[in-house]
């Protein structure tokens, strides 16, 4: 009978061990849903983030056109100046 009792106290308490498992097991199984719904998130930032960056690479390309088209531009009015000033 010892014996016996014995066995049912230990089977019993593995229960609970395995019980306490399975609820960890269950609120990893949360946590691991959380993280990929904040990963999912974030993916999706990422990829409005690299279109706002490649929006904002070709206006600095093309301000970086239009500087190069003023600075052009000031050179030849500094020539055209120069030239009235010698014919003057």
């Amino acid at each position: 009978m010892k014996g016996e009792d014995r066995i049912i106290e230990l089977l019993t308490e593995q229960l609970g061990r395995q019980d306490t498992l399975i609820e960890e097991v269950r609120e990893l199984k949360i946590q691991q849903q959380q993280t990929n719904q904040r990963l999912d998130r974030l993916e999706q930032q990422q990829a409005q983030t690299n279109l706002a960056i490649g929006e904002l690479r070709l206006s600095v390309m093309r301000l970086a056109e239009a500087v190069e088209r003023l600075n052009g531009l000031e050179h030849r009015v500094d020539a055209i100046e120069q030239q009235l000033r010698r014919a003057s």
